[in-house]
């Protein structure tokens, strides 16, 4: 005695059409579908890869328990990459890397010139000329940078005596 209902028809689209489509697609129309699903599927990976690196920043700076603030290098280090023999317009995930090692070396060698400064309360130069004796290309470089720095104190000395010299006496007028 039970009535059977008839079943709702699903329709189903032809062989090698889009659902919801006609059967058959119009010529040319298939490779601009095509084109606008590969663009699209190009955007959402690198939307996925950007979300991936941005996690990934804010893990590492989570990690060390030291808030930093991002890009403060970036346009130097581009230059020194540049100079370096990388492109003009290097990747930013190379940048922000690139950035991260550096500002983990000075972060770590601060530390170290710290702890070794304990007594003085303060870091000095001789902490850091002291933490990098072993490297001798690094030694040498900074030794060169600080006698050009004591180079360029005396100068600006000799500039300023001989500039307030000048300022004392006036300048010659001739009448």
């Amino acid at each position: 005695m039970s009535e059977s209902t008839p079943a709702k028809a699903k329709a189903t689209p032809a062989k090698g059409s889009a659902p919801g489509k006609g059967s058959t697609p119009a010529k040319g129309k298939g490779k601009a579908q095509a084109k606008n699903k590969n663009a699209a599927a190009e955007a959402e990976r690198a939307k996925a890869e950007a979300e991936r690196a941005r996690s990934a920043e804010a893990t590492t700076s989570e990690l060390s328990g030291v808030k930093r603030k991002r890009g403060v290098f970036s346009r130097d280090l581009r230059n020194i990459m540049y100079g370096f023999g990388d492109s003009v317009n290097p990747l930013p995930e190379t940048v922000n890397l690139m950035e991260e090692l550096v500002t983990d070396y000075i972060s770590d060698m601060t530390v170290k010139a710290l702890e070794l400064s304990t007594r003085r309360g303060r870091i000095a130069h001789q902490d850091l000329v002291f933490l990098i004796r072993k490297d001798t290309s690094k030694y040498e470089r900074c030794l060169e940078l600080l006698e050009l720095n004591e180079e360029l104190k005396e100068a600006r000395k000799t500039f300023v005596i001989e500039n307030n010299e000048y300022m004392k006496d006036g300048p010659d007028e001739e009448e």
